[in-house]
């Protein structure tokens, strides 16, 4: 079973692609500034690997500009598109909760400001 973490990376990777296809090295800083998640090179790249296992991204190798090596883009899949609807349906379902939950409590008498 996966952890909340893994969910939460396989989610924000797809929606990262869903924007736009991109190479490992060019989602990472992308990951850190708009999700807020601290992603090392390795971790991205088994990431980006377990998705296309499963059949949710693809890849294909292009030509590096410059000097470089050729860089692997990866894009989302119709498959990983329907995926990345039920994260953003979860999400909005848990955040109705944890609204709800949060009104409730800031009602009690010791309960800590928010």
């Amino acid at each position: 079973m996966a952890t909340e973490a893994a969910v939460g990376v396989r989610a924000a990777v797809l929606l990262l692609l869903a924007e736009a296809p991109g190479h490992g090295y060019d989602l990472l800083p992308k990951i850190r500034e708009r999700i807020g998640t601290n992603f090392n090179g390795a971790g991205m790249y088994r990431a980006l690997r377990k998705l296309e296992d499963e059949g949710l991204v693809e890849s294909s190798w292009e030509d590096s500009p410059g000097r470089g090596p050729d860089r692997r883009y990866y894009d989302i899949t119709d498959a990983g598109l329907v995926e990345l609807d039920a994260h953003a349906a979860h999400l909005k379902s848990s955040a109705r909760l944890i609204r709800a939950f949060l009104r409730r409590y800031a009602t009690l008498p010791a309960a800590e400001p928010l």
